[in-house]
């Protein structure tokens, strides 16, 4: 019962709908904007709306839907691309002046992505006056910006969700040429003639235009977050809490009923059978001891509807903190999936649905034999069923192991 309460407390505090919005610009001019709504059914993600807008006049008359987190993707001429070794010591505006010359970094969004297996960081940024601009007109309609991506990063989570397992891949989309590695997106050009691949959206009923604002989507509605920008993560936050005072309204506002239910069913139960109590002692006064037995009984029952009722809140931050106590110095964690979002075959068509009580825990380690004791010791916790390694891949030039964990609960 309690785990059926946890599950149902997580799934509400969780957004069911978002939207993915694609902003492709060519030669300094916008050239198209690709807009995907989605929506979470249970363990199904459906599409809800794809709209496809030839100008900035036609998208700024569409009704966007209201309270629904919303990410932004920025790509084509506007935004630049770069391949860099970067020291641990250099800030933000001294990459930015290696990019471009005497840039001031107030003027631009700057995004960096993890380095590839040559130690190079793929920097993108931006002027942020066309992004600011983009926000407050969206944000003027009332959409709920929670997420901006410079590039059409959120594909590695497409390519994750599609169980890809080509080490070196290439694509196009609208607007780029695309080199991937590991899943990982390690090389942007601009789109060009070329003979890669046209990557496809998850979704069987949307076009190749559309995997950018779809993956972007999904990426949204799992509160993922690429850049860092203040603003947004404190609309994030003011969703989630909003989030919370709804549910707490709704669930004060149920319980008081039942209560108020409950309480009438009892009294009305305690003053019927009072008064057939009240009769049996004017018949037989025998029976007055019987009638404070069951006086007793319901003095029991009201107290055990009166102290039942307030459930517990989700064990998400619970089985966090339980796997990252005690962890040992060897290993550093680098990602920790709780309930995964993975493929699920329905009929014919794979969607991607979330997977219960399972965790999966990434990470790397400088020693097997710690990673060996570390699962040993998951596996002694109560509510883990099993504890099992998906992976594990040596890296001599690091001397490290990058392994991948999957924890089932019980």
């Amino acid at each position: 019962m309690k785990k059926a309460i946890y599950k149902f407390f997580g799934s509400f505090l969780r957004p069911s709908e978002a939207i993915g919005i694609d902003f492709i610009w060519e030669d300094g001019k916008m050239k198209q904007i690709l807009v995907v709504c989605i929506k979470r059914k249970k363990e199904e993600i459906l599409i809800v709306e794809s709209i496809q807008f030839e100008t900035e006049q036609e998208f700024l008359t569409y009704d966007l839907p209201k309270n629904i987190p919303i990410g932004l993707s920025f790509n084509g001429s506007n935004v630049l691309h770069k391949n860099l070794l970067i020291k641990d010591t250099e800030t933000e505006p001294q990459i930015i002046n290696r990019i471009i010359p005497d840039a001031s970094i107030k003027d631009f969004y700057l995004q960096r992505q993890l380095p590839s297996p040559d130690g190079k960081v793929l920097v993108s940024i931006t002027r942020n006056n066309s992004i600011n601009s983009w926000v407050e007109k969206i944000r003027s309609k009332g959409g709920l910006i929670t997420n901006i991506i410079l590039g059409p990063f959120s594909l590695e989570t497409l390519r994750v969700l599609s169980d890809a397992n080509e080490e070196e891949w290439h694509c196009r989309t609208v607007a780029n040429s695309l080199g991937f590695f590991k899943n990982k997106i390690v090389s942007i050009e601009a789109a060009g003639e070329g003979n890669e691949y046209e990557i496809k959206s998850l979704f069987p009923e949307l076009s190749s235009d559309y995997a950018v604002a779809s993956s972007l989507a999904i990426e949204t509605l799992l509160n993922q977050e690429r850049m860092h920008i203040p603003e947004l993560s404190q609309a994030r936050s003011d969703f989630q809490q909003n989030k919370k005072i709804t549910f707490a309204a709704i669930f004060g506002l149920t319980f008081i009923f039942v209560i108020l239910l409950v309480n009438a069913f009892i009294f009305t139960q305690l003053r019927q059978e009072a008064g057939e109590l009240q009769v049996n002692i004017k018949l037989k006064e025998k029976q007055a001891s019987h009638l404070e037995v069951l006086r007793n009984k319901i003095q029991e029952q009201v107290k055990l509807f009166a102290s039942s009722g307030l459930l517990e809140t989700s064990r998400t931050s619970f089985y966090a903190s339980a796997i990252t106590d005690d962890i040992p110095s060897a290993i550093l964690l680098s990602g920790l999936n709780i309930q995964p979002l993975q493929m699920k075959q329905v009929g014919s068509k794979q969607i991607p649905a979330f997977v219960n009580k399972q965790i999966i825990v990434i990470g790397n380690c400088k020693d097997g034999a710690v990673l060996n004791e570390w699962i040993h010791q998951l596996q002694k916790y109560k509510w883990v069923k099993n504890v099992s390694l998906n992976s594990y891949q040596f890296q001599s030039d690091k001397k490290t192991g990058k392994f991948n964990l999957q924890i089932d609960i019980l």
